[in-house]
């Protein structure tokens, strides 16, 4: 398993200091999710279908928002 392929492990989500409810988790995962495929889109356009997905996937199958703290990051 390459590195990349395991991008949840650099998270501490071990309790105590860090969030580990399904909110954090599902934030990391729409932030790397951006991180590896958003990142490489080109225009506005695409970029806009992409969020659209992402964020109606998580909402939908998770039932979290994470618009917001994608916006922020």
């Amino acid at each position: 398993m390459k590195s990349k392929d395991i991008f949840v492990v650099r998270y501490n989500l071990a309790g105590g200091q860090r969030d580990s409810s399904p909110e954090t988790v599902m934030t990391i995962w729409a932030y790397e999710a951006n991180r590896l495929f958003r990142d490489r889109l080109v225009g506005e356009e695409t970029c806009t279908k992409f969020d659209n997905i992402l964020v109606t996937i998580i909402r939908n199958d998770w039932s979290v928002n994470v618009i917001d703290s994608l916006a922020s990051k």
